[in-house]
């Protein structure tokens, strides 16, 4: 049985921002050889998935990301995520 804090350790980190530079160079390859709907279709689903599938994700843990509210895992796209304004994350 692995302990908790090797749990921790072995946990995967920046997968989304790898999938991200993935995504980048795939939608690069595809417009530089004229694909441009290919382009068009990656672009959508990268989209989508980082803006949709990871506060779903943080939804189905309980919000438990580990980062806290200003960390690397808060959503750049929420207006209240940032701001102490008052905003409230859901």
């Amino acid at each position: 049985m692995i302990s908790g804090a090797r749990a921790r350790a072995r946990r995967t980190r920046g997968a989304a921002t790898a999938a991200a530079v993935w995504l980048t160079a795939a939608l690069g390859v595809a417009v530089a050889d004229g694909e441009l709907g290919i382009a068009a279709g990656l672009g959508a689903i990268g989209f989508g998935t980082l803006r949709w599938l990871g506060p779903l994700k943080r939804r189905a843990v309980g919000g438990a990301s580990g980062a806290g509210r200003d960390g690397p895992d808060r959503d750049p796209l929420d207006p209240a995520a940032g701001s102490d304004r008052g905003g409230r994350r859901a």
